[in-house]
């Protein structure tokens, strides 16, 4: 039995309240005390969280902005060796191998890596093929 429709507020009320009178609406579940507060803080802590992850992003793009790519080495740039980086930034080291250095965990292996050129921008200029003779 649907007799809700829109715009008709009012009458919408009056029905309610009648049902209400004679004891035909169902009461809603007002959770206790404790669990209202656990769902608050549940729901304070994700919107930390989102707003920790934008404010990452906004750093990252801030940071590309400047010609400075760190998250191609720094997966986490908030992470500790993300910071440590940062703060190096911040007090004008510009040395790539001091700023190696920083990398702690599983960063460290990656730092031989770092050093060499990619395959990408590497070109070869004694490689010939057959199609080039």
């Amino acid at each position: 039995m649907n007799t809700f429709k829109f715009g008709e507020d009012v009458s919408d009320s009056a029905w309610l309240a009648q049902l209400g009178e004679c004891g035909l609406l169902k009461a809603s579940f007002v959770p206790p005390e404790p669990v209202r507060h656990l769902r608050d803080l549940t729901r304070y802590r994700t919107a930390l969280t989102v707003e920790r992850s934008r404010e990452a992003q906004r750093l990252e793009k801030e940071l590309e902005d400047a010609g400075i790519k760190i998250s191609s080495v720094a997966t986490d740039i908030l992470g500790v060796s993300g910071r440590a980086m940062l703060t190096a930034l911040i007090e004008g080291e510009d040395d790539a191998q001091v700023m190696a250095e920083m990398a702690r965990g599983r960063m460290r292996s990656k730092i031989p890596a770092w050093s060499r050129p990619s395959p990408a921008t590497s070109v070869s200029t004694t490689r010939s093929c057959a199609a080039c003779t």
